[in-house]
């Protein structure tokens, strides 16, 4: 059932301020037109150029709308599957199930959850590092050159998105206390392979 009211709302939920300012602003990128030069923006968005060439597709429509709330909905289920998961792996095999109906049910978002705003996009990804951080090799050089890579799309996309950064640097270094002696060695080993790695 709440599937079925987020779908419903990609077509029929009204226009906010902040879908105003992104759409708008995906639409004078779309057009040549150059942020600092031919408009003031404020900060930059990487949803904006995502969403710019969804407006050479269909000039003159809503179907940018529509498009953009669908990427939107695309993103909700990505940060729900993300999120079921890392529930799995920080509690037990029940509290997953809980996962979607406590997010979907709450008025956030269900009034806001298809607002056309980087947020969700961030929390996508941030996700998607602690599922990183949180498994059994972590501190892989590969799996942090990946959480690496996210955390600087993380701040592309919204340079607010960083300031949960010191939160999880604190919790990483309490699992490594946590782990003991192994786990700090495991720190500046793999900080020595990646280093090698790179050109």
């Amino acid at each position: 059932a709440l599937l079925a009211v987020y779908g419903w709302s990609v077509g029929t939920r009204y226009l906010i301020n902040d879908d105003y300012q992104t759409l708008y602003t995906a639409w004078l990128q779309s057009i040549g037109k150059v942020p600092g030069r031919d408009y003031y923006l404020t900060s930059y968005y990487l949803l904006v150029d995502l969403l710019a060439p969804l407006f050479k597709v269909a000039k003159e429509t809503w179907f940018p709308v529509y498009a953009s709330r669908v990427v939107m909905l695309a993103v909700l289920g990505g940060n729900l599957v993300l999120l079921v998961r890392l529930a799995r792996r920080l509690f037990n095999d029940n509290s997953p199930w809980l996962v979607p109906v406590v997010l979907l049910s709450s008025t956030t978002m269900l009034h806001r959850g298809l607002d056309i705003r980087p947020d969700l996009i961030t929390n996508l990804f941030w996700l998607a590092i602690l599922l990183v951080l949180e498994s059994p090799s972590g501190l892989a050089p590969r799996l942090v050159l990946l959480a690496g890579a996210m955390l600087v799309l993380v701040i592309l996309n919204r340079f607010k998105g960083a300031l949960i950064l010191p939160l999880v640097l604190v919790l990483q270094g309490h699992d490594l206390w946590l782990m003991g002696p192994s786990g700090w060695r495991r720190a500046p080993r793999a900080a020595a392979m990646i280093t090698r790695r790179l050109p």
